[in-house]
């Protein structure tokens, strides 16, 4: 694991705020011309802590290096992931759950942090619903009207292969450390699909981030991960209506919401 100074990317965010949620995700490529650009908001959260409810109390249990996990989670939107968003209200929720709804969204859960650390290239991959290899994702397309739609002729290929490289995982500064990681999202044609006029493709995707605090960070990905999840089942045109999503429930210094 790398003990090297931050990117200069991130320690500019740094003099902004406490850490960073929009600092510096470069896109590269797009799906036979269909952008995929969610880089309007960027967290990476470190899973080092399980939180438990024994006895009515709330106890926090330390991860080992093995058991760690990192999830990301990039957006189009911009939007602010520093407060809590089981505080706001509802007006301002919804519509929060709606931009999110609606943009290009992608979110990875479960990066092993022990092979990040060591360099090692995770994978994984969605082949048309049926979901296999190193960590969980979700990838959604910002919404398009009907004639956008038309023109992308059978559709999306239905195959997207997620492959991870980690090339800085920095646990070890006061902050709460930070991650930059290439992430490579291929588009292919699944078994079944027409053969031709098909959205394919491969975008990179480079994100260079602090680590979120982990409670916070863990409270939104709650609300961040179903959306997409649905999002990424309904397509661009159907993806609206998953702004209703209900959040995963989260476990905190309050109980179990």
């Amino acid at each position: 694991m790398s003990r090297r100074a931050p990117h200069p990317a991130v320690l500019a965010c740094l003099a902004a705020l406490p850490w960073a949620t929009s600092c510096a995700v470069a896109v590269d490529g797009s799906f036979a011309g269909l952008p995929f650009s969610p880089d309007g908001t960027a967290v990476a959260v470190l899973d080092e802590n399980d939180v438990l409810v024994r006895g009515g109390a709330v106890v926090p249990v330390g991860l080992n290096r093995a058991q760690k996990r990192v999830s990301l989670w990039l957006s189009s939107e911009r939007v602010d992931p520093g407060v809590d968003w089981r505080t706001l209200g509802g007006a301002r929720l919804a519509e929060l759950r709606t931009r999110l709804a609606l943009s290009d969204l992608l979110v990875v859960q479960g990066l092993d942090y022990d092979a990040l650390g060591d360099g090692d290239e995770l994978t994984a991959r969605d082949d048309a619903g049926r979901k296999s290899g190193d960590f969980a994702f979700a990838l959604s397309h910002r919404a398009l009207g009907d004639d956008a739609l038309a023109g992308l002729g059978n559709g999306l290929g239905a195959r997207v292969t997620v492959t991870a490289r980690a090339e800085r995982v920095d646990d070890g500064d006061p902050r709460g450390g930070s991650v930059r990681v290439a992430l490579d999202v291929e588009r292919e044609r699944a078994a079944g699909q027409p053969a031709g006029d098909l959205v394919t493709g491969t975008v990179s995707l480079t994100v260079d981030v602090p680590f979120a605090p982990e409670r916070l960070g863990e409270a939104n990905l709650a609300v961040v991960a179903p959306i997409a999840a649905c999002a990424a089942a309904a397509g661009p045109l159907g993806a609206g209506a998953c702004a209703d999503e209900p959040a995963l429930p989260v476990v905190d210094g309050g109980g179990v919401h």
